[in-house]
């Protein structure tokens, strides 16, 4: 389903239902503690990292980079790769 964006939660219910799982199953866990605990923590994540695009890659709490500003896709892997040996404890 390219293109189908899952960006509420009847798309998604959609999407799955159509993959064979039960309506009542998804909503059962779409509205469960653990899911709804998931999206408040994303929600506050995005807004204290401010988020505007994805993907956006933070590294161990303390760097934010995306491909725009790492100058493109090759360098964000770069980028990203040089963050997570910085962040990395010695031993």
């Amino acid at each position: 389903m390219r293109g189908n964006r899952l960006d509420t939660p009847e798309k998604i219910e959609a999407f799955l239902t159509s993959r064979g799982v039960s309506k009542t199953d998804f909503q059962k866990t779409f509205s469960g503690f653990a899911v709804e605990s998931k999206l408040a923590r994303a929600a506050d994540l995005n807004k204290r990292y401010r988020i505007s695009s994805t993907p956006t890659v933070i590294v161990n709490g303390r760097y934010v980079t995306d491909v725009g500003m790492a100058g493109g896709e090759e360098q964000l892997f770069e980028l990203i790769n040089t963050l997570a040996a910085r962040e990395k404890p010695a031993g």
